[in-house]
């Protein structure tokens, strides 16, 4: 251990400092903080030299080091902001306008000073082309590092946990906006080379279609594959690590005794804590990629997914399925991804009291149909969103067919057809 607690040059720290931190507190933290800068950049440099080869591109010997700097100014930075804004809290902030960003007129509503610096430096860290190992590692060094200095002392657990939570989802966020993107400029080139092949003879032209689509499909699996491991990472790293930082607190509460009740209700503030960013994180991990689809095949994935979103909107969902032959992983996303997307907008935009969901297989096809007794809309007139957009084009480089049936206060019905593509063992 480095040094002790910096408002408490020697023991442990009272009840007081613990639950009300001062100027004073955080002025000595980032002073130890920055006199063992060196140490926090050589920890930072080990921990990327370590993980090398999983990056999403190749980092030099010299954008190691920028990095390294680079972390070590950022929690110099994030501790020096909360000094100066007495940021030590997590109650939302109303609107705020992040400075260099080139969001001048983003708002940000309902979200904390440290929330939203976690999230913009997870940004910053997929920018560099890191991959989520590096990280997570990086997450490790900032915790072990503050630990060294200052042991287990909740205040900075309590402010550390939600930056390093945040920067985790600001990184994923980033990362599923990145493959979003190439999914984009691959589709873009593909119609490229598509509308140069229409003065070539119909042959050529349904070559290359056949290879935009064959392409288009290897990058939902992809994006599908990537969704899948970074889903694994979230549940076996981070949420081991949350419940190890769990256990220690339970520890410690269990040490304190009875008289010490501000320590007692500073501990079980933090415990309380450290079960909601686990509750978020393992709930990202589902959204991300639903373990029911890989476990149970997708008739029970649809059944799980409907009996959530009716435990969270409040609105009964009647489903009604078969068990089909396992599928082609593409086909069984495409499905699932459309149900999530169909029962999304519903959520957001039908004010609907019944939904009805229906799985079923009618000789080679696999139909699929959603409907709701909303509030309806034109489907003549309506602007088609990034919503509906994608579930077609899904579906139609599946050779599918995707309808939508609305009428005015009455209903919205949404019917697809895919052809019974078993996956190959």
């Amino acid at each position: 251990m480095i040094s002790e607690n910096p408002s408490q040059p020697t023991g442990q720290p009272d009840a007081q400092n613990q639950a009300v931190p001062t100027a004073r507190y955080f002025t000595g933290l980032l002073e130890k903080v920055e006199a063992n800068r060196g140490d926090l950049i050589s920890r930072c440099q080990q921990a990327l030299r370590k993980n090398l080869f999983t990056n999403r591109s190749q980092l030099h010997p010299r954008s190691v080091a920028n990095i390294a700097n680079l972390e070590a100014d950022s929690l110099i930075n994030f501790l020096r902001n909360t000094e100066l804004m007495g940021a030590f809290h997590t109650e939302p902030m109303g609107t705020f306008h992040p400075a260099n960003t080139g969001q001048e007129h983003t708002e940000l509503k309902g979200t904390s000073h440290t929330e939203l610096m976690g999230t913009f430096h997870g940004d910053f860290l997929c920018r560099q082309g890191l991959g989520s190992q590096s990280v997570f590692a990086l997450g490790r060094v900032h915790s072990e590092f503050i630990y060294s200095i200052v042991g287990n002392d909740l205040n900075v657990i309590e402010l550390l946990s939600p930056f390093l939570s945040s920067m985790l989802e600001g990184f994923f966020t980033a990362r599923e906006k990145l493959i979003l993107d190439e999914q984009e400029s691959f589709r873009m080139a593909f119609q490229m080379a598509l509308d140069y092949s229409n003065s070539q003879t119909q042959a050529a032209r349904q070559a290359v279609q056949d290879a935009v689509e064959a392409s288009y499909r290897s990058v939902i699996l992809a994006q599908e594959n990537e969704r899948r491991r970074i889903s694994r990472e979230l549940h076996d790293e981070a949420g081991q690590a949350l419940i190890g930082l769990h256990m220690n607190l339970e520890n410690l509460l269990k040490d304190s005794t009875p008289d010490q009740l501000s320590k007692r209700e500073t501990v079980e503030k933090a415990i309380t804590m450290t079960d909601n960013v686990f509750k978020g994180i393992r709930r990202m991990a589902y959204n991300l990629r639903p373990p029911m689809l890989d476990l149970m095949g997708i008739n029970l994935a649809i059944k799980q997914l409907c009996r959530e979103f009716a435990d969270l909107t409040h609105r009964p969902v009647n489903y009604v399925g078969v068990e089909l032959p396992t599928l082609a992983d593409e086909y069984a996303i495409t499905i699932y991804r459309v149900t999530q997307e169909a029962l999304t907008n519903i959520q957001k935009y039908a004010e609907a009291k019944h939904i009805w969901v229906k799985l079923s297989l009618n000789q080679n096809k696999i139909e699929l149909m959603i409907k709701d007794d909303g509030k309806g809309f034109d489907v003549n007139n309506i602007e088609k969103g990034i919503g509906l957009a994608g579930m077609q084009e899904r579906l139609r480089l599946l050779n599918g067919e995707f309808n939508i049936e609305s009428s005015r206060s009455k209903f919205t019905r949404i019917n697809v057809v895919l052809p019974l593509i078993i996956k190959m063992s």
